[in-house]
């Protein structure tokens, strides 16, 4: 495992790095162009004072006129 931002640890890349190729990441300084039919997945996080956090990961293709969700599951809120 590898430690995870600044929230514990966190090993959930590595698994998928071995079921997919592992591709860079774009965060929000990055000047290359998105390209239509890339793929990316958009993963906002939120945590509460390092108790309980969570993230929400959808996947997106680019398209000439914007974005296509591919994501299937209803992001309706969920009680636990």
């Amino acid at each position: 495992m590898r430690k995870g931002s600044d929230k514990g640890e966190d090993f959930s890349a590595t698994i998928w790095a071995w079921i997919f190729t592992n591709h860079p990441t774009y965060p929000p300084w990055d000047q290359r162009p998105l390209v239509e039919g890339m793929v990316l997945a958009v993963e906002p996080r939120a945590y509460r004072d390092g108790i309980v956090g969570g993230r929400i990961e959808d996947m997106i293709r680019v398209t000439a006129d914007g974005a296509e969700p591919l994501t299937k599951f209803s992001l309706e809120t969920l009680i636990i």
